[in-house]
């Protein structure tokens, strides 16, 4: 790990001049921007603030080249947090910071993704590691100096003589003051005053403790993460490998047949859809054509996934399907059903759109689903071209951090309130959802004037919600 000029320092001298006021002002600006309020610039300014705290504390490394793109990024970010703040724009940010914390503590790991997994696990490990905050706080460092020494074993005899003592103090107290009226009397006196003034402070609530407590947490993970492991972390190597059977012939058959079953039961679920949902076919008795299209945009999402998890774990298992035409065919023919199904399910959120309006959720939705198309044409150049797992893996890491980077420019909110007002214009007699309307914030209130003008039953709700 990197040593600040700070850390070099006694551990006393650190904590007291450097560690703590930071960890107090992240907690300070925290609980000030966030708490019980709704992120907007806020995040932003203590992003920045985390960048700032990271520089002073690492000046050395944070020069590294390897962080010109991460901080020029950040910017842009930053920027746009400052503008207009989305789940993307928080993603993004959050991303950026835990890649600048791998590259600053991290820098010795290779290869890169090593040192960016071992950010977040410095994270998750943070709560754990106060323990240690205490241990290393109250010695000292530098044990050669024989001052600190000295001073090491004067505090520690000051305590052994003194904790004993207050231990047998608390026992004897309690029962002279129970046995002597005046010494009763004045223990009631003491207390009395005690709980007077601990009745004056104004105790925060609970849940505001454990807020700052959290936020200490990510300062402690910030500030002063876990060492990097001497050997390569289990999250840092390649993914496991099945053993294999005894046979090439039989691992062929295995996959093959496999490849087989799956290909014929996505061709039935493909067909029902070309036949019921595309088609716009009559459904069986006992399916309704809302169930039909509400099951099928989460259960079929994952589905896909699961799918493509299979694939590579074929592939990943044994390095020879690449070169079985029979594999190699039959995996080609089932990405094209998962983005044949992926199709549908972007035909079902249509359809939803079409008979209960636009939402934020839906576009999401929407966004997902290109990113998973997205993945499988990565997967079928991985099959085709013998690429790595890894490979693989950074490619889905770059396209899902290029979909949040784009999309946390964009405005998800006014495109929603304006295609349902449009919608309601051409159709006036369609229900349209005002209050619905009315919590996307601003971006909504174009549309909403729109609805407030046109003088039907819903003007005056639309004009209420644009004022509030």
């Amino acid at each position: 790990m990197t040593t600040s000029p700070a850390q070099s320092l006694c551990n006393t001298k650190y904590f007291a001049i450097w560690f703590f006021p930071s960890v107090i002002l992240i907690v300070s600006f925290a609980d000030v921007l966030f708490y019980g309020k709704r992120p907007g610039i806020s995040v932003a300014v203590f992003s920045s603030l985390l960048w700032i705290l990271l520089a002073l504390n690492q000046p050395q490394a944070i020069r590294t080249t390897r962080l010109t793109l991460p901080i020029l990024l950040t910017f842009g970010a930053l920027f746009q947090a400052s503008i207009e703040t989305s789940f993307s724009n928080i993603l993004v940010i959050a991303s950026l910071l835990f890649i600048g914390m791998g590259e600053v503590f991290y820098s010795q790991l290779q290869p890169t993704w090593a040192r960016w997994t071992e950010s977040v696990i410095a994270l998750l490990k943070a709560p754990g590691r106060w323990p240690w905050l205490v241990r290393t706080w109250s010695l000292p460092s530098d044990l050669d100096d024989g001052k600190s020494r000295d001073q090491i074993t004067t505090w520690t005899w000051i305590f052994q003589i003194l904790l004993p003592a207050a231990l047998v103090l608390v026992p004897f107290i309690l029962l002279l003051g129970s046995g002597n009226a005046i010494i009763g009397l004045w223990l009631r006196q003491g207390w009395d005053v005690i709980t007077h003034w601990l009745q004056m402070i104004e105790f925060p609530e609970f849940k505001r403790i454990l807020f700052w407590l959290a936020v200490a947490t990510l300062g402690l993970a910030f500030l002063r993460p876990s060492t990097a492991p001497a050997s390569r972390g289990f999250w840092n190597r390649k993914p496991p490998v099945v053993a294999a059977p005894d046979t090439n012939r039989l691992r062929h058959w295995r996959a093959l047949v496999m490849l087989i079953a799956t290909n014929v039961l996505f061709l039935a679920a493909n067909t029902t859809d070309a036949v019921y949902l595309w088609r716009n076919a009559e459904l069986p008795k006992g399916v309704s054509f809302s169930d039909f299209l509400h099951s099928g945009v989460n259960s079929l999402t994952i589905t896909v996934l699961l799918s493509a998890f299979v694939i590579v774990l074929i592939f990943e298992k044994d390095q020879g399907s690449f070169d079985a035409r029979s594999i190699l065919g039959l995996s080609l023919v089932w990405i094209l059903q998962d983005l044949f199904l992926v199709s549908s399910v972007l035909l079902r959120l249509k359809l939803y759109v079409g008979a209960y309006q636009l939402s934020t959720l839906r576009v999401y939705v929407c966004f997902f689903l290109l990113l998973v198309s997205t993945g499988f044409v990565l997967l079928a150049f991985y099959i085709l071209k013998h690429k790595s797992f890894r490979w693989l893996f950074f490619s889905n890491v770059i396209a899902t951090f290029i979909l949040f980077y784009t999309v946390q420019f964009t405005d998800t909110s006014g495109w929603v309130a304006d295609y349902n007002v449009r919608q309601w214009e051409l159709n006036p007699g369609k229900a349209l959802d005002v209050p619905y309307l009315s919590s996307l914030g601003p971006s909504a209130w174009p549309a909403l004037l729109k609805v407030a003008a046109s003088k039907t039953h819903y003007y005056s709700e639309a004009g209420l919600a644009h004022c509030a």
